[in-house]
């Protein structure tokens, strides 16, 4: 009650709007709409149309935006330009499905959903199934598994504390999780 309230993309220009990600600045948000990425002012202006896409994320400092697009018969990570879609580049290949990026605290590295490690083994998995956690450099580089089993590991969101949260069935029911990583990802400043 009594709370803000305002519409940001109505559904006639932006029709099934999901999964929003509000730029660092506070000024824009991505989100996917109809399949495709849109950037959006706050105040309703200047939307710009990205490319198909879903789950858009804003690096940290907001210099591009990452999103997950199919490619053959798997779904890969991308980032690009938020202000125009271009500089696109892919960062995972193969025939895998990753999504559900989100940037370290420092802006060098991504976390995301893959169900990469049980179909580089042969064994038969699909992405309802199995998947687990890794994360690249923001080059697509140096690509580390950050979990592994037969459970679903998915929708990491990499904390400024440092933490890594994300949701799993490991124990039969979904619950949220949190594992602190160790090494390089170790102790990420946030980005300034």
């Amino acid at each position: 009650p009594n709370a803000a309230i305002s519409v940001v993309a109505a559904g006639e220009i932006a029709p099934a709007p999901a999964h929003p990600s509000i730029s660092p600045d506070g000024q824009r948000v991505a989100f996917e709409t109809a399949g495709k990425i849109a950037v959006i002012g706050l105040d309703g202006s200047r939307l710009t149309l990205l490319g198909e896409g879903v789950s858009p994320a804003w690096s940290p400092d907001g210099q591009l935006v990452a999103f997950c697009r199919t490619v053959g018969t798997g779904r890969h990570l991308f980032v690009a330009n938020p202000d125009t879609g271009t500089g696109l580049i892919q960062l995972t290949s193969g025939e895998y499905d990753h999504c559900a990026p989100s940037w370290s605290p420092d802006g060098q590295f991504i976390v995301f959903s893959t169900n990469r490690a049980r179909a580089e083994t042969g064994e038969a998995s699909s992405w309802s199934t199995v998947r687990n956690l890794y994360i690249i450099n923001r080059d697509g580089t140096t690509l580390t598994e950050l979990t592994a089993g037969s459970a679903i590991a998915d929708e990491p969101n990499w904390g400024t504390d440092g933490w890594i949260y994300f949701t799993s069935n490991q124990e039969g029911d979904f619950d949220i999780w949190r594992l602190l990583p160790t090494g390089r990802y170790a102790g990420l400043r946030p980005y300034q």
